[in-house]
C-alpha cells in the first residue's frame, strides 16, 4: 500500500489569521506594525530579559540577558552610557534573542529593521542616546568573553577576540527572579525620573 504523503508546514492556515501583536507579562499588546512608547514598560523588559538565556541556552546553568545587561551597564563610567548599557539588549524582550553569529552571517533584513524600530522607541521612551557606543560595544564583548569563560560548558578557541580580555570577577548566574530584581534596581538608580513617570501611568505594583 502506498504511504500517504504528509505535508509539513511551520505555519497553519489558522495561524495566518494572527494579528501582528504579542501580549506582554503585564498584559499589554505590543503591535509590530505600530510600536508606540506607551506599549513599552520597564517591568515587562526586566521580566522578559530575566527569563531569556544567553547563548541560546547552551550554558552550564541558566544565565539571563538581564544579568548580562547589568554587567555591561556596570562597566561604564558615565551616567549616559550606564543608562544605554542597561538597555542595550532591551529589544530582545519583544523580539527574543538571536545568536550573534547568526546575525553576522545570515541576511536578517526585516528582523534588523524591526530591531532598529524597537531600539528607537525604547530609547525615545527612556531618553537614551544611541544604545551601542564604542565603550558599550567593548564592554559587551568583554562580557561575552567573561561569559564564555564562566558559563559555557566546553568553550573552544574562537580564533578571534583576544583584544577583549574577560573581567576579573567570576560570574555567578542568578535565577530569573533575582536577575529581574537586580535589573529593576539598576533602572531605579539610573532612571529615577523615568521610573516615576512610568509608575504614574502604570498601576501594577512592582
Amino acid at each position: 500500500m502506498k504511504e500517504e504523503e504528509i505535508h509539513v508546514t511551520t505555519i497553519s492556515k489558522s495561524e495566518r489569521k494572527m494579528l501582528p501583536f504579542i501580549e506582554t507579562y503585564s498584559g499589554i499588546r505590543v503591535f509590530y506594525n505600530n510600536v508606540q512608547p506607551q506599549m513599552i514598560k520597564i517591568y515587562d523588559i526586566a521580566h522578559s530579559l530575566s527569563q531569556i538565556c544567553r547563548f541560546t541556552g547552551h550554558t552550564k546553568e541558566f544565565y539571563s540577558v538581564a544579568q548580562h545587561s547589568v554587567l555591561v551597564c556596570d562597566a561604564q563610567t558615565t551616567l549616559a552610557e550606564k543608562r544605554a548599557g542597561l538597555l542595550h539588549d532591551a529589544t530582545e524582550a519583544y523580539l527574543n534573542d538571536l545568536p550573534s553569529p547568526l546575525k553576522t552571517y545570515v541576511d536578517l533584513g526585516d528582523y534588523k529593521k524591526m530591531e532598529d524600530i524597537f531600539h528607537g522607541v525604547i530609547n525615545e521612551k527612556y531618553h537614551v542616546n544611541d544604545g551601542m557606543t564604542p565603550n558599550i560595544k567593548i564592554a559587551d564583548l568583554r562580557a561575552l568573553f567573561t561569559e564564555k569563560r564562566d558559563v559555557l560548558n566546553k568553550p573552544s578557541n574562537w580564533l578571534w577576540g583576544n583584544e577583549y580580555p574577560p573581567y576579573d570577577d567570576i560570574i555567578v548566574p542568578l535565577q530569573p527572579k533575582e536577575a529581574k530584581r537586580l535589573f529593576l534596581a539598576r533602572f531605579a538608580e539610573l532612571f529615577p525620573d523615568e521610573l516615576i513617570e512610568e509608575l504614574m501611568s502604570y498601576h501594577k505594583k512592582i
